[in-house]
């Protein structure tokens, strides 16, 4: 029973270690939700990286030509850290 129980608590912890961080990443990056969730869902799904326009897609504001080139990457580069960290992979 103690078995069921620890594993309770570190799976409700990592649960909340996910959710603050998901919020977090959408905070820092101003990204809405549901669409980051999606372009998440997709990435465990397929398997593959997200494409740049679905993470374009995810910014609450839609950068310049010439800001994409920075900004995309590194959107690309936190969903991908935060798939790993958080997923089975």
């Amino acid at each position: 029973m103690r078995l069921r129980s620890s594993y309770s608590t570190t799976f409700k912890f990592v649960e909340e270690e996910r959710t603050v961080a998901f919020e977090v990443l959408c905070a820092e990056e101003k990204l809405y939700t549901d669409k980051l969730k999606e372009v998440i869902d997709t990435y465990l799904y397929d398997g593959r990286k997200p494409l740049n326009d679905d993470v374009a897609g995810t910014l609450q504001i839609k950068p310049k030509l010439l800001e994409r080139k920075t900004i995309i990457p590194r959107v690309l580069d936190k969903i991908v850290d935060f798939v790993e960290k958080f997923y089975d992979r």
